[in-house]
Formats: C-alpha cells, structure tokens, sequence
C-alpha cells in the first residue's frame, strides 16, 4: 500500500467519525421564527461504526500483508542496498542485470525497491551476482 492509498483510508475515516460525533447529538436548527430538531437513528450510527471498524481492519490487513508498502524484512532491505551498490560498481543498469541474468526488468525494479522477489528469480540474479544476500 502506498502512502497515499493509506492517507486516503485514515482520511475516509476520520471523516466517517466526525460524521458519526455530530450525528449522536440533537441538532435544534431555526429557520425564522421556526425551530425544529434532527434525531439520527442508532441504527444509522452503528452502520457507520462497522464501517470505520471494516476500513481499520482493511487497512492493518494491507500494512501487514505482501502488499506494496508492507513492513519490509531485513533480507529485503540488505539485498535492495547490495544490488544497488554492485550495479553501480560494475556500471550496470537493471536492464543490463537482467538480460545478463534472464530476469524481467521490473522484476529487478522490485528487489530494488525493498519488495517480495520469488526465491526462484533470485537464485538467478545470484548466478551473475554471488553474493546478492
């Protein structure tokens, strides 16, 4: 998940809530002369509640799966820093790794950018890479 898809969410429910602190109030509104007085059904606020709590669980369930923006793991972090490093001692580009390696490009973007990588397509960087963590 990335920083704005979960700022976007955090947003969507604060909002919820401050609709949810303002409806669980009696509202008495003149217009005129005339007074009346707004009543929001329980039922009404429960179903806003569900679905802060529905957005909340959403939201840890992305944070802790393998989605994008995920906790990265140390391995992650440790091969992203080598790799960078040895592409930038030999000169080489992700394009270059990966035609060298038999990789897809992107696959190599997403070893860079801290992301889960099958340990499969590893095993294939580490061929033209030994000591790629």
């Amino acid at each position: 998940m990335t920083p704005l898809e979960e700022a976007a969410i955090l947003e969507k429910i604060n909002n919820i809530q401050k609709g949810i602190d303002n409806w669980e109030y009696l509202s008495v509104q003149g217009v005129g002369g005339e007074y009346y007085c707004t009543v929001v059904r329980p039922a009404k606020i429960a179903r806003k509640k569900e679905l802060i709590r529905k957005l909340e669980e959403l939201l840890q369930r992305k944070k802790n799966s393998g989605a994008p923006g995920a906790a990265q793991s140390v391995a992650a972090i440790s091969r992203a820093n080598y790799l960078q490093n040895e592409l930038k001692q030999r000169k080489w580009n992700k394009h270059r790794l990966a035609s060298e390696s038999g990789c897809n490009h992107k696959t190599i973007q997403r070893i860079l950018d801290r992301k889960h990588v099958v340990e499969n397509t590893l095993e294939k960087i580490r061929n033209v890479l030994p000591l790629l963590p």
